[in-house]
């Protein structure tokens, strides 16, 4: 978000190249060498590296590398949408943006298909290759986290607002209290248009409260504290991190069938659930930040894999 952006056709096209060096290709990159050289490996029923490939192109999920193509999409998505607001002087332009986030939001439902393939056969009926288009552009996962983008737009927009609320702690209280009785009736509501309602507004919640969390307690991000170097580290290369960490996620097979296992005890349970998975975390964090050391050593290779500014 910029405050009182003049935008121009230039601007525009110039925006659009930085999105598509930055996130569209570092995305088809990782992701197909992902899906010749991990993929096929990891399937149980095991592909062949060109049928990895045809699963990712009419996979929504693009095998995990769904997040910044449809990040990338968002961006277009705004970008034209704000360039011809403000050319066509529009005043309330906020009010317009709700109401696409909303409208995309129940869009989003009507794109969506989970199997179009079923027993590798692929029925040639309209209705299937109008979801083939969605899944192959992850279009339907765009327009249902629009709605979150937009979220973040307008909490820069009236960030001061923002920031006072949080100081007064009258927003997190009501989060808090809004919380329980959300995350209940989704858990236990059987209405598919309630689940889905409570459940957006339950990511909502999510966001205000953890928002809170750190701009209160930002001083632990701090460089006074040990851990805050590596907090900053990845905070600086969460990109880097999203795109080389599918290739170390560990296949845990035994535990999770052990963390399904009928077990009320939370200790018995949940905590060994969290600290495996912390540790985990941290060690392919760790490998992720060195290749991005290692990858970043070469200028070319920064930028095309990760888009980085080139050096003057």
């Amino acid at each position: 978000y910029r405050e009182n952006y003049d935008w121009t056709l230039s601007k525009l096209k110039d925006n659009l190249s930085k999105k598509t060096k930055s996130l569209l290709i570092p995305t088809i990159v990782f992701g197909t060498i992902f899906s010749i050289c991990i993929y096929p490996f990891s399937r149980e029923e095991g592909y062949s590296r060109f049928q990895s490939i045809g699963s990712m192109i009419i996979d929504p999920f693009k095998h995990g590398y769904w997040f910044t193509l449809a990040l990338f999409e968002m961006f277009i998505l705004f970008y034209l949408g704000d360039f011809f607001l403000k050319k066509k002087s529009v005043k309330n332009r906020t009010i317009v943006w709700v109401i696409i986030s909303i409208v995309l939001y129940v869009l989003s439902f009507y794109t969506t298909k989970q199997y179009i393939v079923e027993n590798g056969y692929f029925e040639k009926t309209l209705e299937n290759y109008y979801y083939l288009a969605f899944n192959i552009t992850s279009l339907n996962k765009t327009f249902y986290y629009f709605q979150w983008f937009m979220f973040g737009i307008l909490l820069r927009k009236h960030w001061n607002e923002v920031v006072q609320h949080i100081k007064t702690g009258y927003i997190i209280t009501f989060s808090l209290i809004l919380y329980i009785p959300l995350l209940l009736i989704n858990r236990y509501n059987s209405d598919p248009i309630i689940s889905n309602i409570t459940f957006a507004l339950l990511g909502y919640e999510a966001i205000i409260i953890l928002f809170s969390f750190f701009y209160l307690y930002q001083s632990i991000s701090s460089t006074e504290y040990f851990w805050g170097s590596g907090l900053q580290a990845i905070g600086k290369r969460t990109l880097d991190i999203y795109m080389i960490h599918y290739f170390f996620i560990p296949s845990l097979l035994e535990v999770g069938n052990w963390f399904k296992t009928p077990n009320n005890d939370i200790a018995n349970k949940i905590l060994p659930e969290l600290i495996v998975g912390f540790v985990f975390s941290l060690g392919v964090i760790g490998l992720c930040l060195i290749i991005s050391k290692i990858i970043r050593m070469s200028p070319f290779f920064s930028q095309f894999l990760f888009g980085s500014k080139k050096e003057e």
